[in-house]
């Protein structure tokens, strides 16, 4: 089992559960993963969007963690910041994915 209880976290995942974004981004400065997966299948960004830690999401957003991963029952972020009614954390993920949208947009006009 280990230290964490058997949840599989790692620190990334404790700084994003608590709202602490300057630890987020220390440790993402230190080369922490942007996104891994918990015991439960979740990611920094959905236990951000969890407890309504829109500049966690941010920081992770700018490190580039992916606001489409979902977790074990195919729930996304903005799905849980949404079901949570955490409406800040689900505008800055929205945010995030129609950035995407828009580059994927661009991309494929330069490419055919």
């Amino acid at each position: 089992m280990s230290e964490d209880g058997g949840r599989g976290r790692q620190a990334i995942h404790y700084a994003a559960w608590y709202g602490r974004a300057r630890v987020a981004r220390l440790l993402l400065a230190a080369k922490a993963a942007t996104s891994p997966l918990d015991a439960t299948g979740r990611a920094p960004l959905h236990l951000a969007a969890r407890n309504g830690h829109a500049d966690v999401i941010r920081v992770l957003l700018e490190a580039r963690a992916d606001p489409e991963l979902p977790d074990r029952e195919g729930h996304t972020a903005m799905y849980v910041a949404r079901r949570a009614g955490k409406e800040g954390c689900a505008q800055a993920l929205l945010l995030a994915c129609r950035g995407l949208i828009i580059a994927h947009m661009s991309g494929y006009g330069n490419n055919h």
